[in-house]
């Protein structure tokens, strides 16, 4: 005769022996792997009059024009494995997952975050998904070492800033000519 499972048993049956991840409690190993890349061009132009004495031929000289651009390629790259914790069974069928992991480095905690949704039929018979396969996915990467923006200006300010300073010719000019 038959007995019924404990839930140590349980447990050991669904971590590592083949039977796939399926009821609330149980473990999924999510493969996280995503990229994201981003980038805008920016251009800026602009014009400087310089006021000569009289007596100066300085048509030429009077409006110097500079154009400047600018841009930005931002791409990321995110490349984990953490083991989340099914929290529900929805209806259909569906397994809400969610997981996370902190890792402290010198002092300075670095923390990944991982929550979504997935088919069973995603999940290998070693318990591992991909990331790309959870629907409605939050994949969150946070840590203390991360280099903070600067909170002073905009992204945009920081993209168009070089474009509108001088070159070092507009510099020299602009520093030179009132003198001649």
């Amino acid at each position: 005769m038959a007995q019924p499972m404990t839930d140590t048993q349980h447990i050991a049956g669904t971590v590592g022996h083949g039977k796939r991840a399926s009821e609330v409690g149980d473990i999924v190993t999510v493969i996280v792997n995503e990229s994201t890349q981003g980038g805008r061009p920016k251009t800026t132009d602009g014009a400087t009059t310089f006021d000569y004495p009289d007596g100066l031929d300085s048509e030429a000289l009077t409006r110097l024009r500079f154009a400047k651009r600018a841009s930005m390629d931002d791409r990321r790259h995110l490349r984990a494995t953490i083991t989340a914790l099914v929290t529900e069974v929805t209806p259909n069928g569906f397994l809400k997952v969610e997981g996370q992991r902190q890792l402290r480095i010198n002092d300075e905690i670095d923390t990944l975050t991982v929550q979504g949704i997935l088919r069973s039929e995603d999940i290998s018979a070693d318990n591992t998904v991909f990331s790309t396969q959870l629907a409605n996915a939050d994949i969150t990467y946070t840590g203390d070492g991360l280099t903070p923006k600067s909170e002073s200006a905009t992204e945009e300010e920081e993209i168009v800033a070089p474009a509108k300073k001088a070159g070092p010719v507009m510099r020299f000019l602009a520093g030179f000519i009132p003198f001649l």
